[in-house]
């Protein structure tokens, strides 16, 4: 539809069910290479799943791509994923908050096959660059439900995607 690139890629990666997030984290690496050739060379990549725009001179990022997964589970490993990808493309955003990318959306789907495949160690290492949030103070809320808010530093993630905070309370964990 107009404003928009939407895609799904499907992937049968040897992964087991620990190394799921690389896919996502692989996605958006992959795309910020390849909207940075087309002329976005400053892309922060946001965890879990998004991609942003910064703001010059702010620590403000506008999201203009996301990143969602679904997969298949046998056992311990991953039998596929489905890669969902929708990136905001066109003159104007069309979700309030959010930023656009004047792209061909044909150049960005070539620029995305002709991308090689990306060693976990580099492709862990070229993520937490592109982060803008790395060692800075961040709130969260626990995963496993709850309402209470906690605080920390995040320091990017780790070899499986996943991201690395230490709490005001000293702990540090995923």
């Amino acid at each position: 539809p107009s404003g928009g690139l939407f895609f799904t890629v499907i992937r049968r990666p040897e992964l087991t069910i620990e190394g799921l997030h690389l896919e996502t984290v692989r996605m958006q690496v992959k795309l910020a290479r390849v909207l940075g050739r087309l002329g976005y060379p400053d892309l922060a990549l946001m965890w879990p799943n998004d991609i942003a725009t910064r703001e010059p001179g702010s620590n403000r990022a506008r999201k203009v791509s996301g990143v969602l997964q679904e997969s298949f589970i046998s056992g311990y490993r991953a039998q596929f994923v489905n890669v969902g990808v929708g990136i905001n493309v066109g003159p104007t955003s069309p979700v309030q908050g959010s930023s656009s990318l004047s792209v061909s959306r044909k150049a960005v789907i070539q620029g995305l096959l002709a991308e090689s495949e990306l060693e976990a160690e580099v492709l862990i290492r070229e993520w937490n660059d592109r982060c803008p949030m790395a060692e800075r103070p961040v709130s969260f809320a626990d995963a496993r439900g709850g309402t209470s808010v906690r605080s920390g530093v995040f320091h990017g993630i780790d070899a499986q995607g996943f991201a690395r905070i230490t709490e005001e309370s000293g702990s540090t964990g995923h």
